[in-house]
């Protein structure tokens, strides 16, 4: 699992990024029934991998603009699109 990695020195640990990216997606999703976010390829790789997302077609970082979603809310996220490069 991509959160079993450690921090870099001095950086963030992956629980921490994946435990602020959740709570995040938590409350966009007080703010309609859809919403869109951007963020980082590894923050977007660690919260996937958290939510049991399927990466294993993934074999570097998200390209530019591929799409992944959830669907569902706070503490029932499902992951319903990963990384998809198709655009």
């Amino acid at each position: 699992m991509l959160t079993e990695l450690s921090a870099s020195a001095g950086g963030e640990h992956p629980d921490a990024v994946v435990a602020r990216a959740l709570a995040a997606l938590d409350r966009a999703a007080d703010d309609g029934d859809e919403v869109l976010v951007v963020t980082s390829g590894v923050t977007i790789l660690l919260l996937l991998d958290a939510l049991g997302a399927d990466l294993d077609h993934v074999v570097a970082g998200p390209a530019n603009l591929s799409v992944s979603t959830v669907e569902g809310g706070p503490g029932r996220w499902c992951v319903t699109r990963a990384v998809d490069q198709a655009m």
